[in-house]
């Protein structure tokens, strides 16, 4: 179990730690220091949580959280075992926007936190079930 956590700083800056449950497990994050990102601590921490929780409402098995620094971004990349998307995640944001109910909004509700933290909210291959991605620009 992989456990995500995240630590504003005064500067507005926000850092990505995270901790394992058993000594087995590799950390999600190898240098913490370098998975910096700036904005806001609450949004960005909703948009990782829409994304667990869609992951663990739909995808069944195993949530597989890593955090990654990738050429000036931070990818924060949610996995699960289920079945995968049922269509492109930009079909699922847009879907959503004409969407009546509570539910079935978490995929654009982080998307919109992505694309205003100069972001975006991406998917990548997996052998099985969904790979959901946000991506940020890094702290320099």
């Amino acid at each position: 179990m992989v456990t995500l956590s995240f630590s504003a700083h005064s500067t507005g800056s926000l850092v990505f730690v995270t901790s394992t449950a058993t000594g087995s497990e590799s950390p999600a994050v190898a240098d913490p220091a370098s998975a910096r990102v700036s904005g806001d601590p609450l949004r960005l921490a909703q948009a990782c949580g829409n994304l667990v929780a869609n992951a663990v409402e739909h995808g069944g098995g195993l949530v597989h959280v890593r955090v990654l620094p990738a050429g000036g971004h931070v990818r924060v990349e949610v996995a699960d075992d289920g079945p995968g998307l049922p269509a492109p995640v930009t079909a699922l944001v847009a879907a959503a926007r004409g969407r009546r109910s509570h539910r079935g909004h978490g995929l654009a509700i982080a998307a919109a936190i992505a694309r205003r933290h100069g972001g975006r909210l991406t998917t990548a291959p997996s052998e099985r079930g969904a790979r959901v991605v946000l991506e940020l620009p890094a702290l320099s």
